[in-house]
């Protein structure tokens, strides 16, 4: 019990004795030319949240710096062979830091930021814990696959002469992983500005997209409705089911762009390539609906009459014109003979019967090939564009 009262007091006494001269807002140095160098290590803690809409950054870590405090010493012969002192922040000089990208005041966390370590050298160590919110203007043109780069600028209050810093480590060990984002790697770098009067402490965030979550729930459902929408044309066109059909599948393509559309910024100077993959799918529904409307007009016009849409006379036109150039071959190839009146009937358009049932069974045929490799070369060229960029960034 003695032995302990002996230390406290010993402690006590050490702590007095060292801070009686000494003043927390004056650089601790002999030489008041001599800038302080700061050696900072980065310990992050956790992404709490990349809010990717607004472009911020939410983060939690720790910055542990370490710097020579000139003034701050003692003989640990002297002292019941104390070597190391805990002393109060708020009695002792720290490095006065602020962000320069932050949107608010970065918080401390008292519970780290208290006190700081010195050894009997006037080596000092102190751990702060902070949550910072930086602005990171967000990049979503490869929007689910994107990865992200965002600056955390921290300066100091003093000029690059009175206090520079130095970049140490990055220490992933306490690091909590986020379920939406990939924490890829953090860079640390000094940058000066102001002809080397400013000295900037940058740490690099780089992040990717967790993209399992958006291909279940959006990818997957855009590929399946697409092969889908395909189906309209097997459906028999006496059961008046199509045009239905074929609008509910355009309707829940609308549905899943305007999900798209709420998780991707709100920005005309990147655009998601997600974003127009699903415009040009939208399309492409759109396209099927309209064709199934021709076919529907073509299929219940009477024989002797024409179709009612001008789009559906023009397909039946460039039919006729293509049964009139197969006939004409045909006719060609035949022996001479004197029935010229048979030839020249083959050889007129007009007089061409036309089956119209028969027509729209045809476009059903050549619709669903030509729109099955439409949709195929859509997607093809998405995942290529997707793929390369991923390689890219590897």
């Amino acid at each position: 019990m003695q032995s302990e009262e002996g230390s406290y007091n010993a402690h006590r006494y050490l702590l007095t004795r060292v801070l009686q001269n000494y003043s927390k807002d004056i650089r601790p140095v002999s030489n008041h030319m001599d800038p302080i160098e700061v050696f900072i290590n980065v310990m992050p803690k956790a992404l709490i949240n990349y809010d990717e809409i607004n472009g911020v950054l939410h983060m939690s870590f720790a910055l542990e710096l370490s710097w020579t405090d000139e003034i701050l010493n003692w003989d640990p012969s002297l002292n019941h062979n104390i070597s190391f002192l805990r002393i109060p922040a708020t009695q002792v000089w720290t490095p006065r830091l602020f962000c320069l990208n932050a949107i608010d005041n970065i918080a401390m966390d008292k519970a780290t930021s208290d006190n700081v370590l010195y050894d009997y050298k006037g080596s000092a160590i102190y751990l702060m814990g902070l949550q910072s919110s930086t602005l990171c203007p967000p990049n979503s043109m490869y929007f689910p696959f994107d990865i992200q780069v965002c600056n955390i600028d921290v300066v100091s209050s003093l000029s690059f002469y009175e206090e520079t810093f130095i970049a140490n480590a990055v220490i992933y060990d306490v690091f909590e992983q986020n379920p939406l984002w990939d924490l890829l790697n953090i860079r640390i770098s000094i940058v000066e500005i102001k002809g080397g009067q400013v000295s900037i402490f940058r740490i690099i965030v780089k992040l990717q997209r967790r993209h399992a979550f958006f291909m279940v729930t959006i990818f997957s459902p855009i590929v399946f409705l697409a092969i889908v929408n395909l189906f309209v044309f097997m459906i028999p066109v006496d059961s008046g089911e199509r045009v239905s059909y074929a609008i509910t599948v355009l309707l829940s393509f609308t549905v899943f762009l305007s999900l798209v559309t709420a998780n991707t910024p709100k920005s005309s100077l990147t655009i998601s390539l997600f974003s127009v993959y699903m415009f040009t799918v939208l399309l492409y529904s759109f396209l099927i609906t309209l064709s199934v409307v021709v076919i529907l007009d073509i299929h219940f016009t009477n024989k002797d009459q024409a179709p009612k849409w001008n789009l559906s006379k023009m397909v039946v036109w460039g039919l006729k014109k293509q049964r009139s150039k197969i006939q004409r071959s045909f006719i060609t190839v035949l022996p001479k003979t004197d029935d010229t009146e048979y030839a020249e009937k083959m050889t007129k358009t007009d007089d061409i019967d036309i089956d119209y049932k028969m027509i729209s069974l045809e476009l059903d045929k050549f619709f669903i090939r030509f729109y099955s490799l439409l949709f195929t070369l859509i997607t093809v060229t998405f995942v290529t564009v997707i793929a390369l960029n991923e390689y890219d960034s590897a």
